[in-house]
């Protein structure tokens, strides 16, 4: 698809022969230290990336929500405060949905 509009050089740099070595040191047996972890690869480059969440909102799981309330929340869906979390694990990333199965809204009783 690129190959219309980019320059050969560009499109070779970006074949698998520029992603392969990586993927190969990742999945060898002499990478003992690298588990979990995000990569760019792309066009020659290679670099450890870091996945930052914000603090977020948790709305109750038993009950739907609407856009107007993801509104409401918005800036503290969207900002990156001191909440800021840097999962280092899936398992890590899971924790606040997991957290939020116990976010649930109560009927009032009449």
């Amino acid at each position: 698809m690129t190959s219309t509009v980019w320059p050969q050089e560009m499109v070779d740099a970006f074949k698998p022969d520029f992603v392969a070595p990586v993927v190969g040191y990742l999945s060898s047996k002499d990478n003992e230290q690298t588990s979990g972890c995000i990569f760019e690869i792309s066009g020659g480059w290679a670099a450890q990336t870091r996945w930052q969440r914000t603090g977020g909102h948790g709305f109750p799981h038993n009950k739907p929500y609407t856009p107007e309330d993801v509104v409401s929340k918005w800036k503290q869906i969207t900002t990156f405060d001191e909440r800021a979390r840097h999962p280092t694990t899936s398992g890590e990333s899971l924790e606040q949905i997991l957290e939020n199965f116990q976010n649930v809204e109560v009927k009032a009783k009449l």
